[in-house]
């Protein structure tokens, strides 16, 4: 059980670096990937405010993260099964893992620098 504690707190970690980055992103509207190699990438986000929509992904996949990582440990008075905070939790890190499934499928538009065109995920599979 202690490796799962460790491995609690390096989820916390990630967690709240993603959280830093997708802020920033959201903020600036621009990249953290560094320009020498963002410029290797054959897709890129198309404009400031589709990176604003993907910093936007990015924090509700790190709120969901710590959601999960807060609930780690919880038992019910019984001492098994699931508790209502951790249930709770886990409807919070579904939830906003599918925004931001939807917010990258339906609506940041990427700019494909090989052929280029613009369009979102869901418009390139309808092609």
């Amino acid at each position: 059980m202690p490796g799962l504690v460790q491995l609690n707190y390096v989820l916390v970690a990630l967690s709240v670096a993603l959280l830093l980055v997708a802020a920033f992103e959201v903020a600036t509207g621009k990249s953290p990937i560094p320009a020498r190699i963002a410029a290797r990438l054959t897709q890129v986000t198309a404009s400031p405010r589709d990176e604003r929509w993907q910093g936007a992904a990015g924090v509700l996949i790190a709120i969901g993260l710590l959601a999960q990582a807060a609930s780690y440990g919880v038992r019910d008075g019984r001492g098994h099964g699931l508790s209502f905070l951790q249930l709770g939790a886990l409807a919070v890190y579904t939830g906003c893992l599918f925004a931001s499934l939807v917010i990258t499928t339906a609506r940041v538009r990427r700019l494909d620098r090989r052929d280029g065109t613009i369009g979102t995920a869901w418009e390139r599979l309808n092609r």
